[in-house]
Formats: structure tokens, C-alpha cells, sequence
């Protein structure tokens, strides 16, 4: 496992909103255009947020500060990204002839409030000991020292690191439920060999990004392809759900909803529907709230315009069965 640093901790929220799902409109990615050239729907939080209509005050990130940040990635990482290469391999967007105060504020501001948005929304289950849900982040391509796969800040790690330096005393054991198409190899980077981390990755072993250092710290995992039907992944779902939960017994989930498991991701290539997906997260939040376990929802991957509808449909069913936000 890397060596975090060990830093003076900066305060927990005082104040939690009481709708505990965090967006900000600096959420959605835009740089002249360009992000088009990546099948990523870069204006699904927008979407999304939208169609739920939520009521009440709810959650709105400040851009993570650096006092959270090098707590997990270190002064050179941090470094690294003041020049547009850099972002560029990892978002896989033709950006590199941007200047980087453009790309500052175009691609790592909103990734920098959906980070922070991660960490609060986590304290939000926490504090309340039921749930959290941001409307970005699940950057899990993102590791303490590394980027890829449009993912740059490690939001997973940095929202486990903090709930766990915060709230000491209602969370060690964080379990995390990795359901995006793609292996979560930046978290599992950083939690490899760690005793007090549970990993659950479900993924199509297939596509990217294949990375076999990272698999040795996934302790329950399924590889899933296109033959794959919703009645078989969510029956495969419950049973690993109730094995990890009876075996490893939580403090917290940390669900990574990636819906680029859906039918017709140019990228996923996995074959669950709609209905599969608003059926999946539920399950997660079943199991979760059955055991009286605090959960974060974060969105993660989703390659197809579509992606926006079947999500909020899915946060307004987990409302109307567990009053999330009404």
C-alpha cells in the first residue's frame, strides 16, 4: 500500500446540507469544444442533476483544497499536471496545444470540485449514517501518483483517506463496490495489501485497463462480457454482496456506479439495460442500508447520451424506496 503523508488534518465539514447529494454546476467539462473528440458525456451531471428536480439545499463542493490533495498525492504529482501533456494522456483529448491556464479551468477545476464534492458527499453517509451520493467523481483510473483513463485526482482514495482521519472512531473497514465496466486499478493501486480495505470489482477484463499489478489487491472479482444478461450479473451481484458483507463486515461502502456497463457503450461492451442498471443500484443500497452500513454513490463512467436519463431514474427509484432527498 503507498505510504500516505502524514499531514496537520484540516477540520471536517461543520455543516452538512440536508439533501446529502453534492453538484456543482462547475461539474460539467467543456474546453472550446474539443472534449467531443472523447465518447465521454462531459454534460451529464448537468443532466442529471436537472431531471431529479431536487428541493431543499443540497450540497455545493468548493474546489478541493491543496491541504486535502497532498495527503494522498505528493507536491511533484500535483507538479505534473501544470503541463498540458500530462493531461492530456490522461483525459485522451488532443488538448496538449492548450495553454494550461485554460486547461486549469476547464478540465481540472470541475475535477477538483467533483473531487471535493466526493469527499463531502462521504461525510454526508457518515454523519447522517445512510448516504451520500455525488453526481460526478469515481475517478478509479486515478492513483496517488498517477493518471488515466479521464480520470486525474484520486477522489476514492482521498474520500476514504479523509472519512477515515475524520471520523475515526465510525469508520476502519471501508468496502468498496467497484460496478464501472472498467477494472478500478488507481483505488486498487492504492489499497493494495491493505487489511482494513475491501475490494469488490466487478469489470470486463477485455478492455482497459488490464492492469495485473493492481488485480492482486481485489479480493472478490467477476469478469463480465457482451453474453452477459441482467438476470445473470445481478444474481452474481446479491451473492457477492452478502459473501463481502458477512466476511468483511463494513464501517462503509463506497459504490462506484459506473454505468458504462449499459447496453451500447462504445467502450464497456457489456450488455446490461436500463432497467439493469436502476435494478443494480439498488441491490447496493439494499444491502447497504439492511446492515445499517453509511454509503457513497459516486458516478464514474457512462459513455452514451442516454447515460443522464437511466441515472436520474435510478436516484429518484432509490428515493422513492429509502427517502433520499424528499
Amino acid at each position: 500500500m503507498w505510504a500516505f503523508a502524514i499531514i496537520q488534518s484540516p477540520k471536517p465539514p461543520e455543516h452538512i446540507p440536508e439533501v446529502p447529494i453534492a453538484y456543482h454546476h462547475g461539474y460539467n467539462i467543456t474546453a472550446c469544444g474539443i472534449e467531443k473528440l472523447h465518447p465521454f458525456d462531459s454534460q451529464k451531471y448537468g443532466k442529471v442533476f436537472h431531471e431529479l428536480n431536487i428541493q431543499g439545499q443540497y450540497i455545493v463542493p468548493s474546489k478541493c483544497p491543496r491541504s486535502l490533495l497532498i495527503a494522498v498525492h505528493p507536491f511533484w504529482f500535483l507538479l505534473s499536471l501544470c503541463y498540458s501533456l500530462q493531461i492530456f494522456r490522461a483525459i485522451e483529448v488532443p488538448i496538449f496545444f492548450l495553454p494550461a491556464p485554460v486547461l486549469r479551468w476547464r478540465v481540472l477545476n470541475p475535477m477538483l470540485l467533483a473531487t471535493h464534492g466526493s469527499i463531502i458527499a462521504g461525510c454526508a453517509a457518515v454523519t447522517n449514517r445512510k448516504f451520500g451520493i455525488n453526481l460526478s467523481g469515481g475517478y478509479h483510473h486515478a492513483s496517488s501518483t498517477s493518471c488515466g483513463g479521464f480520470c486525474i485526482y484520486a477522489d476514492i482514495t482521498l474520500t476514504i483517506y479523509w472519512i477515515r482521519r475524520w471520523y475515526p472512531e465510525a469508520v476502519k473497514k471501508v468496502l468498496i463496490v467497484d460496478l464501472d465496466a472498467h477494472q478500478g486499478n488507481g483505488h486498487e493501486r492504492d489499497f493494495i495489501k491493505c487489511p482494513d480495505t475491501f475490494i469488490l470489482d466487478f469489470y470486463n477484463d477485455e478492455i482497459y485497463p488490464g492492469d495485473f499489478i493492481a488485480k492482486e489487491a481485489i479480493r472478490y472479482g467477476d469478469n463480465f462480457n457482451f453474453e452477459h444478461t441482467d438476470e445473470f450479473y445481478l444474481e452474481k451481484l446479491e451473492i457477492a454482496l452478502r459473501h463481502c458483507i458477512k466476511v468483511f463486515r463494513p464501517d462503509f461502502i463506497l459504490y462506484n456506479a459506473g454505468t458504462d456497463c449499459m447496453q451500447g457503450d462504445p467502450l464497456g461492451n457489456l450488455n446490461i439495460s436500463s432497467s439493469g442498471i436502476i435494478k443494480r443500484d439498488e441491490i447496493v443500497f439494499t444491502h447497504s442500508i439492511e446492515n445499517h452500513i453509511p454509503i457513497l454513490m459516486v458516478l464514474s463512467g457512462g459513455y452514451q447520451k442516454q447515460n443522464a436519463a437511466t441515472i436520474a431514474k435510478s436516484i429518484k427509484n432509490l428515493n422513492s424506496k429509502f427517502n433520499i432527498y424528499t
